[in-house]
C-alpha cells in the first residue's frame, strides 16, 4: 500500500518505482507482501527486493494512439495545460507537441510526461532512451527482450478476454477468479467534443515510436502465446458468455435476486454468484483501496503472487477496457439497407457461414441469388477456376427483373460482376491467416494428402520441404489456377496469371492490384476477427443485428481424422511459398482495424452481439417439444426481435441444402 503521506491514497508514484519512503511496511499479521498492484513505475530489482521469488510479473498495454486520446479525455485538465480547445485540439496539439508539453521539449522533464512514451516510463525503460529514442533503437530492442523474459504475460487491453484467459491458466486460476465488471471505463470526464485528423496517428506514432515498439512487440507476443494454446478460443467465447451474465446479474440486483448459479463445464467447475460477489466486483478503486488498508492486508484476494503493472487511465487487474464516447446512436434500422451484394466466397474461411447470412436475408425478402449452371459438376459451385460467364450461371429467373445477391463461389472479376449484376452493389469478401487457411483446406480436402503422397504426422513438414515436388499446379506455371496450396485465396481475388507466377519481380503490380481491390471492396471480412468483422457488415449494410446472427457452419472439420504435427519451419515456408496472399491479407488485416478504429462504441457493440449470438446458439442447438419462442429485448444496438423454430431452421441448414431450397423457388418445374 502507498506510504500514509501519499498524495493519491490509490497510487505509489507516478514518477518513480517502489521505494521504503513510498510504501508502507510489512503489516504485523504478514510475513512478507504478495502483491503489487498499485500505480508504481517498473525496476525489476526494486521489486524483487520487496517480493517474494516465485513472483508472477504481468503487465498491460493498449494501442498507443488510443491509450493517449483516452488519458486526454479522462484527464481533461490537460487541454486546459496545454492550451488547445475545440474539435480541433488532438490535430492542434500533434502539430507541434514540443511547444504545448514542456515534458517533451525539456529532456529532465521526460519522465513527466503523460502525451509521450507514457507507457515505455511505466515500464521502467530507462531516462537515456527516452529522450535519445531515435539513435537508440538498438538498446531499445535491448530493454524490450529483457522485459520479455521477466513478464510472463502483458494483458493486450484490444483483446482483453483473450488476455483473461492466457492470464487464468498461466496462474492457473479458476474462471469465477478472473471475473470482472468494467471499472472507470470508457470515461470523457470533461465532456470533450474532438476530432481525429488524418495525420494525427502518423504524428503521434513519430512522436511515441518505444511506445509503439513496446505495444507492437507484445500484441505480437500474445498471438504467439495464444496460438500454443489448445481450444484457446473455445473458452474465450465460455467465458464472454459467463461475464455477460454476472454483469447482468449484479447490474440488476433486487430483493429478489439471490444467487446466481454456474453448473460445471470443461472450463469451470460449478461456481456461485452472490451479493457479495457483486459488491465486491463493483467497488471502486478507492475503495477496495480503503478497504484494504483497513484490514491490513487481508485475504481478499489469495490465490496466487503476481505483481500487475498499471498505466494510468489504463485498466490494472481491476479492469477497464476500451474507451466509451457518450455520444447519440443511430440505429440501422432507421436507415435504408442494402440489398444488392457480391460475395467473394473464398474456402474454409468462414465463407458458409457468411453465405447462410446472406442466404437468409435474401430470401426472407424475397431477393434473387446468381445460381450455377444445371450442368455445374458441384450443385453450389459456380466455378473454382473462373468468373461468371453465361455458360456457368443460370438466366435471371422469370419472376425477377435481375439479380440481387452473388454469394457463391467463383473467382472474382469485377467487370463480369458488374455485368450481371446492380450498378449500386456493395462488395464484401473474407479472408483468413494464409498459414490456418492452408492447413484448413488440407485437412477439409484430405485426398490432398493421397493426391501430393503424404501422410503421417510430418505430411505438412514434407510437403513444405519441396512444394513443387508433390504440387505439379506450383511446378508447372500453366496450372497455377489450379492450385489449392499456394496463393488460393489470391486467386479466389482474381490476381491475374502473370502475377501469380512471377510474384518475386511483380511486387509493384501486386501491390497496386491489391490497392485497387481495396477501393472495389467495402468490407473484407477477418476470420480471426469475425465478430467485429460482422458489426461492421452490419453498420456497412445497414443492417439489423438479427440479419448478421450465425452458427458456425463447416468449422474446424477434419474430414479425414488427419493427425498432423506443424513443423517450426513450416509457417515460415509457407509464408515464402504464398506470399501474395501473406500481402492480400495484412493489407487487408490492417484495413479492418483501420475501419473499426473510426467506428463510434464499437467494441460495446461487439459484446452485445457475442452475448446475443451465443444465446442464439445455445437456443437453436437445444431445441425439445417445449421450445417455442426466444424473446431478445431491445437495446441500444437493436429493436426487440424473436427467434422461432423455423429461424434456427434456417440458421442450421446445410449450404447444400439452401441451395436446392432457393433453386426450387427461383426456378420451379
Amino acid at each position: 500500500m502507498p506510504a500514509v503521506d501519499a498524495i493519491q491514497p490509490n497510487v505509489i508514484s507516478v514518477l518513480e518505482t517502489v521505494t521504503p519512503k513510498n510504501i508502507r511496511s510489512i503489516p504485523l499479521s504478514s510475513t512478507h507482501f504478495d502483491i503489487l498492484c498499485l500505480h508504481v513505475l517498473y525496476n525489476r530489482t526494486a521489486f524483487e527486493n520487496i517480493l517474494p521469488n516465485d513472483t508472477v510479473y504481468i503487465g498491460t498495454l493498449r494501442d498507443p494512439f488510443d491509450y493517449f486520446i483516452s488519458m486526454m479525455l479522462y484527464f481533461p485538465m490537460m487541454f486546459d495545460r496545454f492550451n488547445i480547445s475545440g474539435p480541433r485540439a488532438i490535430t492542434d496539439f500533434l502539430e507541434d507537441p514540443e511547444k504545448h508539453d514542456a515534458s517533451i521539449s525539456i529532456e529532465k522533464y521526460a519522465l513527466y510526461s503523460f502525451t509521450k512514451n507514457r507507457m515505455a516510463i511505466d515500464y521502467g525503460f530507462p531516462l537515456e532512451l527516452l529522450v535519445n529514442s531515435r539513435s537508440r533503437k538498438k538498446d531499445i530492442h535491448k530493454y524490450l527482450k529483457q522485459l520479455d523474459k521477466e513478464l510472463e504475460l502483458v494483458i493486450i487491453v484490444e483483446h482483453f478476454d483473450e488476455s483473461m484467459i492466457l492470464l487464468k491458466r498461466i496462474l492457473k486460476w479458476s474462471t469465477k477468479d478472473i471475473l470482472y465488471i468494467r471499472q472507470n471505463a470508457n470515461t470523457n470526464t470533461g465532456n470533450k467534443e474532438i476530432n481525429i485528423g488524418e495525420n494525427d496517428r502518423t504524428r503521434y506514432r513519430q512522436l511515441s515510436e518505444i511506445d509503439f515498439m513496446l505495444y507492437r512487440h507484445f500484441y505480437l507476443k500474445l498471438w504467439r502465446q495464444i496460438k500454443m494454446e489448445l481450444l484457446f478460443h473455445e473458452e474465450v467465447l465460455y467465458f464472454k458468455t459467463v461475464r455477460k451474465e454476472v454483469e447482468d446479474f449484479c447490474q440488476n440486483l433486487n430483493q429478489n435476486s439471490t444467487v446466481l448459479k454456474f453448473p460445471s463445464s470443461e472450463w469451470s467447475e460449478t461456481f456461485e454468484i452472490t451479493r457479495g460477489t457483486c459488491d465486491s466486483l463493483m467497488i471502486s478503486e478507492f475503495d477496495f483501496v480503503k478497504k484494504i488498508k483497513e484490514n491490513q492486508y487481508p485475504s481478499l484476494i489469495r490465490l496466487a503472487v503476481l505483481v500487475v503493472i498499471t498505466t494510468v487511465a489504463l485498466i490494472y487487474i481491476e479492469f477497464r477496457t476500451i474507451e466509451k464516447r457518450e455520444l447519440p446512436i443511430q440505429l440501422n434500422v432507421l436507415q435504408q439497407e442494402v440489398r444488392h451484394i457480391a460475395f467473394v466466397k473464398v474456402h474454409k474461411a468462414a465463407s458458409t457461414t457468411i453465405q447462410n447470412i446472406l442466404f437468409r436475408f435474401g430470401t426472407e425478402r424475397n431477393l434473387t441469388f446468381v445460381m450455377p449452371s444445371v450442368n455445374a459438376i458441384y450443385p453450389h459451385v459456380i466455378s473454382l477456376l473462373e468468373t461468371v460467364t453465361p455458360k456457368n450461371i443460370r438466366s435471371i429467373p422469370l419472376s425477377a427483373t435481375h439479380f440481387d445477391i452473388l454469394c457463391l463461389h467463383v473467382l472474382y472479376n469485377r467487370t463480369a460482376f458488374e455485368n450481371i449484376l446492380p450498378n449500386d452493389t456493395v462488395y464484401i469478401g473474407t479472408l483468413r491467416d494464409p498459414f490456418d487457411y492452408f492447413i484448413s483446406m488440407m485437412l477439409y480436402f484430405p485426398m490432398m494428402f493421397d493426391q501430393f503422397n503424404i501422410s503421417g504426422p510430418r505430411a505438412i513438414t514434407d510437403f513444405l520441404e519441396d512444394p513443387e515436388k508433390h504440387d505439379a499446379s506450383i511446378s508447372i506455371e500453366k496450372y497455377a489456377l489450379y492450385s489449392f496450396t499456394k496463393n488460393r485465396m489470391a486467386i479466389d481475388y482474381g490476381f491475374p496469371l502473370e502475377l501469380l507466377v512471377n510474384s518475386r519481380s511483380r511486387r509493384h503490380d501486386i501491390q497496386r492490384y491489391i490497392e485497387q481491390l481495396d477501393k472495389e471492396f467495402a468490407l473484407v471480412i477477418i476470420v480471426e476477427h469475425f465478430d467485429e468483422s460482422m458489426i461492421l457488415l452490419k453498420r456497412i449494410l445497414k443492417w439489423s443485428t438479427k440479419d448478421i446472427l450465425y452458427i458456425r457452419k463447416n468449422a474446424n472439420r477434419n474430414t479425414g481424422n488427419k493427425e498432423i504435427n506443424i513443423g517450426e519451419n513450416d509457417r515460415t515456408r509457407y509464408s515464402q511459398l504464398s506470399e501474395i496472399d501473406y500481402m492480400l491479407y495484412r493489407h487487408f488485416y490492417l484495413k479492418l482495424w483501420r475501419q473499426i478504429k473510426m467506428e463510434l462504441l464499437f467494441h460495446e457493440e461487439v459484446l452485445y452481439f457475442k452475448t446475443v449470438r451465443k444465446e442464439v446458439e445455445d437456443f437453436c442447438q437445444n431445441l425439445n417439444q417445449s421450445s417455442t419462442v426466444l424473446k431478445i429485448p431491445s437495446s441500444e444496438w437493436s429493436e426487440h426481435f424473436e427467434i422461432t423454430r423455423g429461424t434456427c431452421d434456417l440458421l442450421v441448414i446445410s449450404e447444400f441444402d439452401f441451395v436446392k431450397k432457393i433453386k426450387e423457388k427461383q426456378y420451379p418445374r
